[in-house]
């Protein structure tokens, strides 16, 4: 009895997280929530863009709001998004030209200001 009590009290606790990611990641996602997200992906933002310029990237904001830094020594892929940064291999007209970029990686940034670096960074680093 008292295992199953636990066992039903753990599942709570992880539907309560559950629900409560979906919901930040709902709001991060927003055009209302922008500002929400770019603070709170601060860290990493300034990480990555510290981390890229190091490594001789030439950044440039992007109409999103976005910064664009093609990198190609630091680039997975074709690119990753950190926080509001986006280390691409390839160069910032190639990916600004290319269709339902802005949107896709947003959706990367959200992700970031939602989950944080605990749990979107390693998720994200293993896949690598």
């Amino acid at each position: 009895l008292l295992l199953c009590q636990q066992m039903k009290t753990t599942a709570k606790i992880i539907q309560d997280q559950v629900s409560y990611y979906k919901n930040r990641l709902a709001l991060m996602s927003s055009s209302s929530g922008s500002s929400a997200r770019v603070a709170a992906n601060e860290s990493v933002t300034q990480f990555a863009l510290g981390v890229a310029l190091s490594n001789g990237a030439d950044c440039k904001v992007a109409p999103n709001g976005l910064t664009v830094c093609p990198a190609p020594n630091l680039s997975m892929q074709g690119g990753t998004a950190y926080g509001e940064v986006f280390i691409t291999n390839k160069s910032i007209s190639k990916v600004l030209a290319t269709p339902d970029w802005s949107q896709h990686e947003q959706s990367h940034s959200a992700q970031w200001a939602a989950f944080g670096p605990q749990r979107w960074g390693v998720r994200i680093w293993g896949r690598q």
